[in-house]
């Protein structure tokens, strides 16, 4: 199993909201959401990247 650290970011609250009705509508929490986002994003540019 892979080691789960807390890693805490500053956001401004508009973008939490949304980012919990992201969430909501996909049957996530809002940790799982944000955690869907970044692993695409990455996914992303490293695919663009080489």
């Amino acid at each position: 199993m892979r080691e789960l650290v807390t890693f805490s970011i500053r956001v401004p609250s508009d973008l939490k909201e949304k980012l919990a009705e992201q969430a909501t509508r996909n049957d996530r929490t809002l940790n799982g959401e944000v955690l869907q986002i970044l692993k695409a994003a990455l996914a992303t540019a490293v695919k663009e990247a080489a």
